[in-house]
């Protein structure tokens, strides 16, 4: 068998991410679970266009437990941002116990067909901790 080395995708920061909407929905008295819904923009601040292939979440909660979400896609689409574009996307996330950590990652290809990752968005704790 042939040596196949793994390259690691580069860290590109082709894009701005910002959150323009958060919101907790706390457990009603008979259970359930913490959502947290949210919006973000996403803005190709660079001079390539770039397509947007999935999504990465690391996901902790207050018992330490860390959930890794990869998806296709960004609600089942493959945006191609031109210099300037912007997406926008909402969604939200599930736990049963209130989080401590919330990070998102996305990745896709340059308009050369490299392909990149973006740096890690890391929502501020003010949007997910009920009270604080």
């Amino acid at each position: 068998m042939d040596n196949i080395k793994s390259q690691p995708i580069p860290t590109e920061d082709y894009l701005d991410i910002q959150l323009t909407m958060a919101g907790i929905r706390l457990p009603d008295t008979s259970g359930g679970n913490y959502q947290i819904a949210f919006r973000i923009l996403l803005s190709n601040t660079s001079e390539r266009s770039v397509r947007l292939l999935g999504r990465k979440w690391i996901l902790r909660d207050q018992s330490g437990q860390t959930r890794l979400i990869e998806a296709d896609g960004i609600f089942n689409q493959h945006p191609l941002l031109q210099p300037g574009d912007v997406f926008a996307y909402t969604g939200r996330q599930t736990f049963t116990e209130l989080p401590t950590r919330m990070e998102v990652m996305f990745f896709g290809l340059n308009q050369a067909g490299f392909p990149f990752i973006s740096p890690s968005f890391i929502f501020p704790k003010k949007t997910y901790q009920a009270g604080k």
